[in-house]
């Protein structure tokens, strides 16, 4: 609470909030422009500091608001965006793939899910693998077969998680064709799941 009696700051952190909320209706492209004119303006002024002897202390506040809204809009677009770019051509594409398992999320005798990553052209990502099968699949395996690759759509509660963790895909497999080509046991993020379900036992 004591943010708010200290009225600067807050008024940064609200700029920084408002900026972020707004970038999500932009285009990335237009995210990313925007961002770097305004970084730019807060730059130019910086500069002009040196050369104004009035409202120095008013121009300073400024430049800091235009920063707090600039990198709320470039951070956006780094995380976020440019990675959701990347993906774009591959939505709606059967394509040949492949996938490291690094959990299990559920299973029964019609379907099987998983959390995975996927690498596309030397670019990995996270994502969901859904199986209209049985899978017979363990954490670590590294799989290789067609997948169709779908947006994650932000409409039901499941998605609303994965989405919050930076998982914008589902690779839908809906013919038992994936293989288990190796371990992928020295993949940093299930090394990270198996530290942490130990430090959670403790």
């Amino acid at each position: 609470m004591n943010l708010f009696y200290r009225r600067h700051l807050a008024l940064f952190c609200a700029l920084f909030a408002v900026a972020s909320l707004g970038g999500c209706f932009l285009e990335s492209r237009i995210k990313w422009v925007t961002g770097l004119s305004i970084l730019g303006a807060a730059v130019l002024t910086v500069l002009l500091l040196p050369f104004v002897k009035k409202h120095r202390a008013l121009l300073l506040k400024g430049v800091l608001c235009l920063t707090f809204a600039a990198m709320a809009l470039i951070e956006s677009y780094l995380i976020i965006d440019r990675e959701r770019d990347k993906l774009a051509p591959l939505i709606g594409q059967t394509t040949e793939a492949e996938i490291t398992v690094i959990g299990k999320n559920k299973t029964n005798d019609y379907f099987s899910s998983y959390e995975a990553t996927v690498t596309f052209d030397d670019d990995t990502f996270d994502a969901v693998l859904e199986c209209e099968y049985k899978g017979d699949f363990s954490v670590g395996d590294i799989l290789r077969g067609q997948v169709l690759v779908s947006r994650i759509e932000d409409q039901t509660e499941e998605a609303g998680y994965y989405l919050a963790r930076g998982v914008y895909i589902v690779l839908l497999s809906s013919e038992d064709t994936l293989t288990v080509v190796d371990s992928g046991f020295s993949n940093f993020k299930i090394k990270m799941r198996s530290l942490n379900a130990k430090l959670a036992s403790i």
